[in-house]
């Protein structure tokens, strides 16, 4: 019998490859002795949807992940994005009768959602229930594990995990745990009502960090080891009926966490024609100052990080294990020094090479360094994801980017001579930002548009965890409507024309970025771009 049985439910935007939390907590488990497996049920139902799916972009042709990997190369990429966009909604809607009811803004208007009424929304229940049935993980849910964990990482994510949890309950009754980014939300924002009814259906939630929870919890749930009341980073349901949490924040030694481990991750599932995994060096953000971030402050700041020789060996050790050809940094950014020793580190191993790899840095004049720049590329650095978010130096002053305009370009032109793909995240509907600020962005992008392969555009939401939320003032923010997640914000005292900005936003930003930099699915036309080539070159 396992001890632990990990599963994440649909419906996660995430099919390409596996996400990072299920593999760190396994890596976890199994160096504290624990038998544990882990199970993408998301990729599961993806597949059991995909099997047979008749494409209309394609003529009738009948579709399944094997068949799209096999097109992924032979198609230019605006068909390949069609076709992607097609089974991604198509997806979509086999889960989800109404799509509004899906995504939530963290912490903004969570004071309607009726936990049980959540399952209502969900499309085909009988299809969900037997993607669990004929999961590899029904196998060992029938042994009743101790402990069964659900992580969820999005919003979309969880009403199939309610609804997983109530089958689990009422056929097994074993005990159930949910973690992840979003579980953590919950604890933050739902009332005790709605908590409540939520241990309905699990009996606890890991929220921060979670591999000592887990670990502790699995030993308490196992053999009787250790209580509740000493486990960290919990939220229950005490014997006596009151909710309990554990707000004191246990942060992980980084240095001594396990590698993640992906042995049990069926890769073909996944519909990435190159084999990737997701990896983390560091734990919390460096500037954690930036007042848009929706991440938690404790989550934001505490930053810790691996050593590069850790990093490197883990690398080389998953490698080892679940042969790899890319990886992707998931770090809120790499600190610039940390960048520089993990390169250092790579080019000195032996083990590391033919690999890929991409992360997301914020500008810094430490990155005007063409040496270091063609180290990273000659050592396999493909893509380097960067948030300007605005070009306007009173807005990223406001928004304490703490970035440098002029390095902007500086950094933009090292990495177009070294022949390393660039993503650039950008905002819009800021708080005090105007049409025509809005307008001079889209000039500035232009002007920068060979040094820039794609762009990502999204619209600025307001919730709960900034800065602007708990001082609006501050961020020219006049009122907030949480039930509907608006904000009314003006500039020198004009209020800001919120159908002028989204007018802007749909018909010119939006079309500008798709004509210049043809982005539609940035992952797809990236991994077209770099096809088969080496890491070390």
């Amino acid at each position: 019998m396992k001890h632990v049985i990990l599963l994440s439910a649909p419906y996660a935007n995430v099919l390409f490859a596996p996400q990072a939390a299920l593999p760190s907590l396994v890596g976890h488990l199994k160096k504290n002795g624990h038998l544990v497996e882990q199970f993408d049920l998301n990729i599961e139902h993806f597949n059991n949807f995909l099997q047979g799916y008749t494409v209309h972009c394609l003529d009738g042709v009948t579709l399944s992940v094997s068949k799209f990997r096999e097109l992924f190369y032979e198609l230019d990429l605006d068909t390949l994005n069609t076709l992607f966009l097609e089974i991604r909604n198509a997806y979509f809607d086999t889960v989800f009768k109404n799509k509004n009811e899906v995504n939530l803004s963290f912490g903004m208007g969570w004071e309607d959602i009726n936990i049980h009424q959540l399952l209502d929304n969900l499309k085909d229940k009988d299809a969900l229930t037997n993607t669990l049935l004929n999961s590899g993980a029904y196998h060992y849910l029938k042994e009743k594990p101790p402990l069964i964990g659900f992580s969820i990482s999005h919003s979309r994510q969880f009403a199939a995990t309610l609804f997983y949890c109530k089958i689990i309950k009422e056929s097994l009754n074993t005990k159930i745990v949910l973690g992840g980014i979003y579980a953590s939300y919950l604890v933050y924002f739902l009332n005790e009502n709605q908590l409540r009814d939520l241990f309905e259906y699990c009996d606890c939630i890991a929220f921060k960090e979670g591999e000592t929870a887990l670990n502790l919890l699995t030993e308490f749930y196992l053999n009787g080891s250790g209580c509740l009341e000493n486990i960290p980073n919990l939220c229950y349901l005490s014997d006596s009926g009151s909710i309990v949490k554990h707000t004191s924040h246990h942060l992980e030694n980084v240095e001594e966490l396990a590698a993640p481990d992906f042995t049990d991750i069926n890769f073909d599932l996944y519909l990435s024609p190159e084999r990737m995994i997701p990896y983390q060096a560091s734990r919390g953000c460096y500037w954690g100052k930036c007042a848009f971030c929706d991440t938690n402050k404790d989550d934001r700041t505490n930053y810790r990080k691996k050593s590069p020789k850790k990093v490197i060996d883990d690398l080389v050790s998953i490698r080892d294990a679940s042969y790899y050809s890319h990886i992707h940094f998931t770090d809120y950014a790499i600190e610039p020094n940390h960048f520089t020793e993990i390169v250092d580190e790579m080019d000195k191993c032996e083990n590391f090479n033919n690999v890929k790899w991409s992360c997301l840095l914020r500008l810094s004049s430490h990155f005007n360094n063409d040496n270091l720049i063609s180290k990273a590329r000659k050592n396999g650095c493909e893509l380097i994801d960067v948030g300007i978010e605005t070009f306007n130096v009173r807005l990223l002053k406001m928004i304490k980017k703490g970035i440098n305009v002029k390095d902007i370009e500086g950094n933009l032109q090292i990495f177009k001579k070294n022949n390393i793909k660039t993503l650039v995240h950008m905002l819009v509907g800021l708080p005090s930002q105007t049409a025509d600020d809005i307008r001079k962005d889209m000039e500035e992008l232009i002007r920068l548009s060979d040094l820039i392969d794609w762009v990502d555009l999204a619209r600025f939401s307001l919730s709960k965890p900034t800065d602007m939320y708990s001082e609006p003032e501050k961020y020219n923010i006049i009122c907030i409507n949480e039930k509907n997640q608006e904000f009314t914000h003006h500039q020198d005292g004009e209020k800001i024309n919120y159908s002028e900005i989204k007018d802007i936003e749909m018909n010119e930003y939006r079309p500008l970025i798709d004509k210049v930099f043809n982005t539609n699915q940035l992952l797809i036309a990236y991994l077209k771009d770099i096809g088969t080539k080496g890491g070390k070159i």
